[in-house]
């Protein structure tokens, strides 16, 4: 009983008059011609076994909130921007807590995930934008 084979190979067009020679005799279903194939997604860049961003999330709190006139920044605000650098959305508050705990602090909390730049005065009672 002899068994029957599909064979698929690709190969250069100086190649497939040998490769059609050898067929000797065998049914040929047909031969397509392969298109570019076009690479749709980018190359991720990798420091240290993370996605490189270009920036680290602090640099990009100090970014956003010396990109606008000094004002209160919502932990929300915040997380938006970095999701619209690539970061994780959830990073943003870590971020900014673990600078208003440096000594000094790089960010101030004035409020319930509300955090500036210290030295910007801020009203009590005063509502982030």
């Amino acid at each position: 009983m002899n068994r029957e084979y599909d064979v698929t190979i690709r190969c250069t067009g100086t190649r497939l008059p040998v490769i059609l020679g050898a067929l000797d005799g065998e049914e040929l279903r047909g031969v397509i011609p392969v298109k570019d194939e076009i690479h749709t997604r980018r190359t991720m860049h990798y420091t240290n076994g993370k996605h490189d961003k270009g920036i680290t999330g602090d640099k990009l709190v100090l970014e956003v909130m010396n990109s606008e006139p000094p004002r209160v920044w919502t932990a929300l605000e915040m997380s938006r921007k970095f999701r619209d650098r690539g970061f994780a959305a959830g990073s943003a508050h870590p971020t900014l807590s673990k600078m208003a705990l440096e000594n000094p602090p790089r960010v101030r909390r004035v409020g319930q995930g509300q955090y500036c730049i210290p030295g910007i005065v801020v009203q009590k009672g005063a509502a982030a934008r």
